[in-house]
């Protein structure tokens, strides 16, 4: 939905709002939320933390730019 400001908000899967400056090129994030976002181009990809809760994720970059994200999970054995 875009405001007579620019100013636009984006929704996530899961329902998550981030306001969008689209004149300025920034958005505000929500500290509360455990994730990484991955700026692309003009373009914000939140990635969702593990739902093991522990895990690793690494960027794939080429050319300057994230290409992929290799996520590895892992199991705690109790």
């Amino acid at each position: 939905m875009r405001k007579p400001d620019g100013e636009i908000e984006t929704q996530f899967k899961g329902g998550v709002l981030m306001k969008t400056d689209t004149e300025k090129m920034t958005a505000e994030i929500d500290l509360m939320s455990n994730c990484i976002y991955v700026v692309k181009d003009g373009h914000v990809t939140k990635i969702e933390a593990p739902q093991t809760g522990y895990g690793e994720y690494t960027a794939v970059w080429k050319d300057g730019k994230v290409l992929d994200i290799i996520k590895q999970e892992r199991v705690r054995i109790k």
